[in-house]
């Protein structure tokens, strides 16, 4: 966690944990514990008001672009009726 220092923390760069989630559509607590895991980064301002950088918020509700699973050669590939003759 770091600890803001000064008037940086009263931009529009910082965004609190509840607009986080709203944000993101989830409880508070889970932005809390996405944080917990190193999922986002928290930041803390005088005593216990947690904060969010915007753009990490953001940058984490962006969809993952799909993967297609890689074929697994591993498996016997079907055999038809003219594969026998």
């Amino acid at each position: 966690m770091t600890v803001l220092e000064g008037e940086r923390f009263l931009s529009e760069e910082f965004i609190s944990e509840k607009e986080a989630a709203q944000f993101l559509g989830v409880n508070p607590r889970t932005v809390g514990r996405w944080a917990d895991q190193g999922r986002l980064t928290r930041y803390k301002q005088f005593g216990l008001r947690v904060l969010y950088k915007r753009d990490e918020i953001e940058n984490f509700a962006k969809p993952i672009p799909d993967i297609q699973p890689i074929p697994d050669e591993t498996q016997p590939k079907k055999l038809t009726k003219r594969a026998w003759l």
